[in-house]
């Protein structure tokens, strides 16, 4: 049966009719990034970051790669790939767990054309020795066993030298600067605040091996508390503090979504640093996407065991539910979502006209990132489907706690009416839209001075 037909059936069998007919309409008219190609950094760029980083002594990172039976041309292009990086305070430590030699053979093959890259090779339980930055840049070590993802890497912490860990899948790569921009953005954030972040994440994008292309670009938003509780928007490439990563590990029981149990309980460990700019390739086929798409359930299971376990951990009660886009969780949160969260300080919906979103979610500039969507598409990337915190939202659908309900007649001018389509049938052409936008970002501002957060919930939808 061909793989399109396959997963269609699958994704009815899970969403229904409706649904599906929904997510096909918007892949039908919806060409989210279509133009997309990636930028590589210019030659001046490079020159510039070699010349500016090789008088650099930190931060040093140890990118840790768990292998198992990696293809040989995936393996020798991640290689390739750091060895070209434009940041030299780099290592990483190849974590084979395969049954055979293959991975062995390729990693002796490329060091014997490139022995200036050579580093340490270990047997698991060995001495680290000597600093590894003394000695070469690609470090091999034979694990035991196989123990899952998590395990494998965790078994080379003990191996590296770095003082910030990064984490790199073996079938996928980095872009030239990736290390580069990472260390500078830590060296600014140093200097500005005297303080380090927790962690740091890039944008990434996709590779097709067999065209040689990138496609389906990921512009991650800065960091977002709500929109990580809905999916792992962070993934990749991920930078952690060495300390940190030591305490927190990756936990074996959430193989699969290992790196998001990571962020979420990291997240809580300081400040959570964004670069907006793509650094990371994740390798894949446009054509040869596995006809089973349940082959990683597991994966979506265990991410919605991490938010579970997350949201336990602080005290709120909530159920998790997969989205029907796999990946993607919405939170139930159980009685008043404000006795819940009380870091929430307002929620609010999409407002609609004509079946579209015109406003609702806004930017800082009183921009609508989603303003022309129809009401049941997801947007690019999915992000349009799942709650987010918002920087600031539409008074005309915002929902306040009662103690603040006298800000918006301070903000807006006008008395707080708590029903959403009652204030629309009273208020909703008593102010132009460029006003309502106006004082949104008024109200907004007010209500997030102290750091309490606004919550976007797109499932809540009212028209004007």
């Amino acid at each position: 049966m061909n793989s399109a037909i396959y997963k269609t059936l699958n994704y009815i069998k899970k969403n229904g009719v409706k649904p599906t007919a929904e997510t096909i309409y918007e892949r039908l008219t919806q060409a989210y990034d279509k133009n997309y190609s990636y930028e590589f950094p210019s030659a001046v760029e490079v020159s510039a970051q070699r010349e500016t980083s090789c008088v650099w002594e930190k931060p040093c990172f140890s990118i840790l790669v768990p292998c198992y039976e990696t293809d040989n041309g995936f393996l020798v292009k991640l290689l390739d790939a750091l060895a070209k990086q434009t940041y030299g305070g780099w290592e990483v430590i190849l974590a084979d767990a395969s049954k055979t030699s293959k991975v062995e053979s390729t990693v002796k093959a490329y060091l014997k054309a490139n022995p200036g890259m050579a580093g340490h090779s270990w047997q698991q339980g060995e001495d680290s020795g000597e600093d590894a930055f003394q000695k070469g840049k690609v470090h091999y070590l034979k694990l035991t066993s196989n123990e899952g993802i998590s395990e494998n890497t965790n078994a080379a912490l003990p191996y590296a030298k770095g003082d910030w860990i990064g984490l790199l899948d073996h079938d996928d790569f980095l872009t030239e600067d990736a290390v580069f921009e990472m260390a500078d953005a830590i060296r600014i954030y140093q200097e500005e605040t005297g303080t380090e972040p927790a962690f740091c994440y890039s944008d990434e994008d996709k590779y097709d091996p067999d065209s040689d292309t990138y496609f389906e670009p990921n512009h991650k938003p800065d960091f977002n508390r709500d929109f990580l509780l809905s999916n792992n928007y962070i993934c990749h490439f991920l930078v952690m503090q060495r300390d940190l990563f030591a305490k927190l590990l990756l936990r074996r029981e959430y193989d699969g979504a290992q790196d998001f149990d990571l962020v979420l309980r990291a997240s809580d460990h300081g400040k959570v640093l964004h670069i907006s700019k793509v650094l990371y390739h994740w390798t894949c086929h446009k054509s040869s996407t596995a006809a089973n798409p349940a082959s990683k359930l597991y994966a979506y299971e265990a991410g919605k065991r991490a938010v579970a376990d997350y949201l336990r951990t602080h005290d709120i009660q909530a159920e998790v539910e997969h989205t029907r886009h796999l990946g993607f969780y919405e939170v139930v949160y159980q009685g008043d979502l404000f006795l819940q969260r009380k870091d929430i300080a307002a929620y609010g919906g999409s407002l609609l006209k004509k079946g579209k979103i015109i406003s609702g979610l806004l930017t800082a500039e009183g921009i609508c990132p989603y303003a022309g969507l129809r009401s049941f598409f997801s947007g690019p990337g999915n992000k349009a489907s799942v709650m987010q915190n918002a920087q600031v939202l539409d008074a005309r659908v915002i929902v306040l706690r009662e103690e603040d309900a006298h800000l918006y007649e301070e903000m807006i001018g006008l008395d707080y009416i708590p029903d959403v389509p009652t204030r629309l049938r009273t208020y909703g052409k008593t102010l132009s839209e460029e006003e309502w936008i106006l004082r949104s970002r008024r109200l907004s501002a007010e209500l997030t001075k102290e750091g309490k957060l606004l919550l976007w919930i797109p499932s809540i939808q009212n028209s004007l």
